[in-house]
């Protein structure tokens, strides 16, 4: 990252730079690009782009198409298996939408308005329904085992950040500046 902001000016060296940076934020932060610094330089644009708004739609045939279509691209540049991770993201997001587009659970009673929280409880079938809509074919089990390994990147990735957290001296509580 140091040596990007240090050459800027440099066009070609920064694309370069971004041409290794791109990928690997999307695996170790999951930090899609945005349009601005893609549209920079064109030459990025036309490679990372198509991935990238597969990503942030959560169109899985969309991606497998455009990683395809990208192969020799992304093998010279020896960044293939990295992209080819990043599907993980755009299942991701499609799974969000799903659990977004679930709504709220109903009012109880006391309940206001601002008080309303978001469904916990969805049913598979709803996940099943957006990936075959997508243009996936799977099963109901490998729906359920879709859902258990993206719940279980989340556990994990909580897990170091919390370990990372330092603890309250008073309360042993964690606590985030």
């Amino acid at each position: 990252m140091q040596s990007f902001h240090l050459c800027v000016q440099l066009t070609y060296c920064s694309s370069l730079i971004l041409t290794y940076l791109i990928p690997c934020r999307l695996i170790t932060q999951h930090v899609v690009p945005k349009a601005p610094l893609l549209a920079a330089a064109p030459r990025l644009e036309r490679i990372f782009g198509p991935l990238v708004s597969c990503i942030k739609e959560g169109d899985l045939t969309g991606f497998d198409k455009a990683l395809a279509e990208g192969e020799p691209e992304f093998v010279k540049r020896r960044i293939f298996l990295t992209l080819e991770r990043s599907r993980d993201i755009a299942l991701r997001n499609l799974l969000r939408k799903v659990y977004l587009a679930g709504g709220y659970d109903d009012l109880k009673e006391g309940q206001t308005e601002k008080d309303r929280i978001r469904k916990s409880r969805i049913p598979l079938v709803n996940f099943a329904a957006a990936l075959r809509m997508g243009g996936q074919a799977v099963e109901d089990d490998e729906v359920e085992c879709l859902l258990a390994n993206q719940i279980y990147k989340v556990c994990t990735l909580d897990t170091c950040r919390c370990e990372q957290v330092p603890l309250h001296p008073r309360t042993h509580s964690f606590y985030f500046s």
